[in-house]
């Protein structure tokens, strides 16, 4: 009978440990496949001679964030009309949380989980240049107030955390540059 409870506790506590160790290689591969969409965004921005934009849409409570890559259409006179170029979703492990205009080197605590209403769309000029959207969602360049290239891009840090049994096990932030567009990943906040 010890034998048996001895073999059931090592089994759970191994349970336990393959949980942790699975759902903890979860946020390390997102974020690697996270930065090469950001990649693909500006690369298509930059080729096709359009903006393009990726925008972050919260799911639902138990539903999984997802992630579209847009690009605008060219033959759309309005410049409002977006063409889909790809989209991600984020394991439901992974938490968005509101993003920051600009690039931010010192730690922070953003708003967790990210809602509808916050600023969540990412702009990449056809020139590298990039900015966090306006509330709204509307990137510059694009619309009514359309500008052939922005001379200037304020960037953005983006945030997303690996959640497991309510704890936040990583972070990571996303610093997008605003002049070239291209982003570097941090492991903590």
């Amino acid at each position: 009978m010890i034998v048996v409870a001895i073999i059931a506790g090592v089994g759970a506590m191994g349970a336990s440990m393959y949980r942790r160790a699975v759902s903890g290689s979860t946020s390390p591969a997102f974020a690697r496949s996270f930065v090469s969409f950001v990649h693909e965004a500006r690369h298509a921005a930059m080729t096709t001679g359009r903006p393009s934009r990726l925008r972050i849409v919260p799911g639902a409570t138990g539903l999984a964030t997802v992630i579209f890559s847009e690009v605008l259409d060219p033959a759309d006179a309005t410049k409002s009309n977006w063409l889909a170029n790809g989209q991600a979703t984020a394991p439901i492990r992974i938490e968005f949380c509101q993003p920051a205009s600009g690039v931010s080197l010192v730690s922070a605590t953003p708003t967790c989980p990210i809602t509808a209403a916050m600023n969540t769309t990412l702009c990449i000029a056809s020139n590298g240049r990039v900015n966090l959207a306006a509330t709204g969602g509307t990137c510059p360049g694009t619309g009514s107030a359309a500008a052939s290239q922005p001379a200037s891009g304020t960037g953005a840090t983006l945030y997303f955390q690996g959640t497991q049994e309510q704890r936040h096990d990583v972070q990571y932030k996303l610093l997008v540059w605003g002049l070239t567009g291209l982003p570097k990943l941090v492991d903590r906040w």
